[in-house]
């Protein structure tokens, strides 16, 4: 997309005031002396470089070159302005053949402004207070421009500060985090140091398949009692037959029939079962279902299906 000369403009102002740094900038004598060219050659060559990065002393410096040359005329209109005459003076100097005459004085527009605080005539008064009245005014719009620059620093600032609160919030966030992955480790770390003891009175529990359910049931489903102490429960898998697969796995589904874990590498004991434990936070009160799949020539099978319910708490 091109720009036009005045788009380039804006873009030039907005980025020249947003780089502006506070104190970096000369004060209004400064600019006054470069409006009416009293620099020397290294003042020049500061002044150039810094208004090519601010936008703001750029404007300044333009409103002060263009009335220059109004404050210059007012200067000359009251140099070239009569002095009102001493009547004793006038009278002595027309008695003694001489003519009153008045030297020239340098009333450029800033002496003008110097020489206002003293007594003079009604002209020089007036170009004073002129001129006087220009100051105020640039005096006027350099303090709305530095009002400006400090609303753009003001904004710039409560950018920080939001995004420091976000960060700090982010860090809130990870630091809370952090603590509750700490609080698992702790936990899996005392349930692994507990099973790497010795167990005492861990349930042994017999399953038949299903269908050949022993002892208390409801409806085919054998109802188990687990004491909430107990850290882990063995299962006894007996099995209908003698399956003859070579590899079998074993499969644990919830009560939503969803599968939970899947193993392979099960292995048949010479009593013609399987034995599996199971930690007791995998087994809470409900509908729990076991399932022995073998395994051969790349076909699975199901062989046997377990189903139990757990009651005495978590």
């Amino acid at each position: 997309m091109k720009l036009s000369t005045d788009q380039l403009k804006n873009i030039w102002r907005e980025e020249t005031r947003r780089k502006k740094q506070l104190g970096s900038c000369p004060d209004g004598a400064f600019l006054a002396r470069a409006a009416i060219e009293d620099l020397v050659e290294q003042e020049r060559e500061r002044l150039i470089n810094h208004l090519a990065i601010c936008a703001d002393c750029a404007d300044e410096y333009r409103l002060l070159r263009s009335l220059h040359p109004w404050a210059e005329q007012m200067a000359a209109q009251t140099e070239a302005a009569p002095l009102p005459k001493n009547p004793e003076t006038a009278a002595s100097a027309s008695l003694s053949g001489y003519t009153l005459r008045q030297p020239a004085r340098d009333f450029s527009w800033w002496r003008v402004l110097a020489n206002s605080f003293t007594p003079l005539p009604a002209p020089y008064v007036a170009a004073a207070m002129t001129v006087a009245c220009l100051i105020v005014g640039f005096w006027a719009i350099s303090l709305r421009l530095e009002n400006r620059r400090l609303q753009g620093l003001e904004g710039t600032l409560d950018q920080q500060v939001q995004l420091v609160n976000e960060a700090r919030q982010q860090a809130l966030g990870v630091s809370r985090r952090a603590g509750e992955q700490e609080t698992r480790i702790a936990a899996m770390n005392k349930a692994i140091d507990s099973l790497t003891e010795p167990q005492l009175n861990v349930p042994i529990i017999d399953l038949a398949p299903r269908g050949l359910v022993r002892g208390s049931s409801q409806s085919g489903v054998k109802i188990l009692n687990v004491a909430p102490a107990a850290q882990s429960v063995t299962f006894v898998l007996n099995v209908e037959g003698e399956p003859g697969f070579p590899e079998y796995s074993l499969e644990i589904i919830d009560s939503q029939q969803r599968p939970l874990w899947h193993g392979e590498g099960l292995k048949k004991s010479e009593y013609n079962n399987f034995t599996v434990m199971l930690p007791r936070h995998w087994l809470p009160d409900g509908l729990h279902r076991l399932r022995i799949y073998g395994h051969a020539n790349g076909h699975k099978q199901l062989v046997e299906d377990y189903i139990f319910r757990v009651v005495g708490g978590k």
